[in-house]
């Protein structure tokens, strides 16, 4: 593998440390289990480099830094992976980029007190110059320098109708100081932030604090033999010939059931399909077909999905459902409903070309075949409206 050059790298060091100013970027490392690698814990401590000052000049985000050291604990790594804990981390940088110098202004210096000397009256009872006219001011109105004797506080106290014992005491005091913001401060204790803010996790955060060890999950192992995938890293993705053998029975032994989703469209569908394979085009089946309620034993349940190349409408339901266990089950991370979930790398053009006894019947319509032009325009425009008003609704506060 060709190394790539100090200039590439310096660029990419840049690009990846900037990205973790953001919690939403901490979340889903945690999510997708980087903070349980020990090469990749290595990797950010070998970034450390950067808070030197030749190097931090180049970052535009400063709170990456922060992030970085943040990233030292354990227990960070961990509350990170929940979504009320990032969301909490992002409100607190808003605070911090909006009152970190209100709250950090200096005491006002002790004003003079005014003396009854005849000096001191004459300058106070002095007229104010008159502003003169210089050719060079655009205005016309630049000011004579002046020097200013008294603060301002004790030149108001002068013209004021109260007594002057009752100055004299005002000038006396003290001013009051500003009045500082009530916040919480930028992640000064993450252990008190966690237990203040995150009420509905709790009690696994106070178990967690006297026994560190029961937090420490090992990495998650997927049953089926899976192959590497570039464009999908976050899923388990699994060979036609691996799909065929476990709808053959080939993994009885591992598994309780298996259900297979064709997320196509339904002319796509009809065309030709995976053996025992249901239709799955939209989210808003997924609710009836898997969380009301959820499958018996759905632990030991393999979900294979598959669209024409699985592309994109398969590997996007996928994700759909792991969002929605990840909420049901967010003070019980990492327990999911459906841990075994798995993508046909190719999609059904693999399974027709490589498998074809897989296919039922064995033939196989294009997402873009001429002769259903029109139904693949009317569904690709129905399945966008599903999804933006479906991910709509899941955004909406009380939903």
């Amino acid at each position: 593998m060709e190394l790539p050059t100090d200039d590439i790298r310096f660029q990419i060091e840049l690009e990846f440390i900037q990205c973790l100013a953001s919690p939403s970027y901490l979340n889903h490392l945690a999510i997708n289990r980087y903070f349980e690698d020990p090469a990749f814990l290595n990797y950010l401590a070998y970034l450390k480099y950067w808070k030197r000052p030749e190097y931090a000049k180049y970052i535009n985000y400063p709170h990456a830094l922060t992030f970085l050291d943040l990233l030292d604990d354990e227990k960070f790594r961990q509350m990170i992976a929940h979504d009320s804990f990032r969301d909490m981390v992002h409100a607190q940088q808003g605070l911090h980029w909006l009152h970190f110098m209100n709250n950090r202004t200096k005491p006002r210096p002790k004003p003079l007190v005014m003396d009854e000397t005849p000096q001191a009256k004459v300058l106070a009872d002095a007229p104010t110059p008159a502003l003169s006219r210089k050719a060079s001011d655009p205005t016309n109105l630049a000011a004579t320098p002046r020097r200013r004797l008294l603060p301002r506080s004790s030149k108001r106290a002068l013209f004021s109708p109260d007594t002057p014992a009752k100055r004299k005491c005002d000038l006396d005091e003290e001013p009051p100081m500003r009045k500082a913001i009530r916040r919480l401060s930028m992640l000064d204790d993450v252990t008190e932030t966690a237990h203040t803010i995150m009420e509905p996790l709790r009690p696994i955060f106070v178990r967690s604090f006297s026994e560190p060890e029961a937090l420490s999950y090992a990495s998650y192992q997927p049953k089926l033999p899976t192959v590497p995938s570039s464009k999908h890293p976050d899923l388990h993705v699994i060979t036609p010939t691996i799909a065929h053998q476990v709808l053959c029975g080939d993994f009885a032994s591992v598994f309780h059931g298996v259900k297979v989703f064709d997320c196509r469209f339904e002319y796509e569908y009809s065309g030709g399909h995976v053996v025992d394979a249901m239709s799955l085009a939209s989210p808003e089946a997924v609710n009836d077909l898997l969380f009301a309620p959820a499958l018996e034993y759905s632990k030991t349940t393999a979900l294979i999905f598959y669209c024409e190349f699985s592309a994109k409408r398969a590997p996007q339901m996928m994700r759909h459902i792991r969002k929605i266990d990840r909420f049901i089950h967010a003070s019980k991370y990492p327990e999911l409903h459906y841990p075994e979930m798995y993508l046909i790398d190719g999609g059904y053009k693999q399974c027709f070309e490589t498998r074809l006894e897989m296919c039922r019947p064995p033939t196989y319509t294009a997402m873009d075949d001429p002769a259903h032009a029109e139904a693949s325009k009317n569904q690709m425009h129905a399945l966008r409206q599903r999804w933006k008003t479906h991910e709509s609704r899941l955004c909406r506060p009380g939903r």
